[in-house]
């Protein structure tokens, strides 16, 4: 199992080696990744189910919302999660006709207390009344993303599980940017975190 005779097994067929340490007499598990879900090349200490636990070719589901303010920026957003291989479930609104943003923000707000998505990304005008909306579906941690230390920290702090934006006060390239840091991020593993947010469960 040295990195030589591995070399000299597989030959062109795989790209990488990692020279790493080799620890007791059982054979590592090798498992091709090339052809999406992951495949037993050969049995060794993990086995192919515990691969399949933990190893998913299915792009998350992001609910998006929006009323007739948000609707044009909302298109942009969709069209950049598809790009990115999200699964994209859009709850709304579908033209600039004017609609009450209440309904929108509920909508997201349900599709991610639901698990029927794993993220939300809100808009309105200004994206405060859709956030309040969102807010107010128990489960939901919603803020704006307004900047890209704040994108980040609501997740890594706040574990925040929508974030809004304001069409009429942001400009398309920063909303990308912002929502590319918010979908990246991760909820910090510090307790004080998960305290605080537990507080706010309550």
């Amino acid at each position: 199992n040295d990195p030589k005779s591995i070399a000299e097994t597989f030959g062109g067929d795989i790209e990488w080696i990692i020279d790493g340490e080799i620890k007791g007499g059982v054979p590592s598990t090798i498992i091709d990744l090339s052809k999406g879900e992951p495949r037993l090349v050969r049995f060794g200490a993990i086995t192919l189910e515990q691969v399949q636990k933990v190893y998913s070719t299915k792009a998350p589901c992001i609910a998006l919302g929006a009323d007739h303010g948000g609707y044009l920026l909302k298109e942009k957003i969709k069209k950049h999660l598809e790009e990115m291989r999200y699964q994209v479930l859009d709850c709304g609104t579908n033209s600039t006709e004017s609609c009450d943003y209440p309904l929108f923000g509920q909508a997201v707000g349900k599709a991610v207390a639901s698990q029927k998505a794993e993220l939300g990304v809100v808009v309105c005008t200004s994206g405060e009344g859709i956030m309040m909306a969102a807010n107010k579906i128990k489960g939901v941690r919603a803020g704006i993303g307004y900047g890209p230390a704040v994108s980040q920290k609501m997740r890594e702090h706040n574990d925040a599980n929508v974030i809004s934006f304001g069409a009429a006060y942001m400009k398309e390239e920063d909303v990308l940017l912002n929502l590319d840091i918010f979908l990246s991020e991760k909820f910090s593993p510090l307790e004080k975190h998960h305290r605080r947010v537990n507080l706010l469960e309550k």
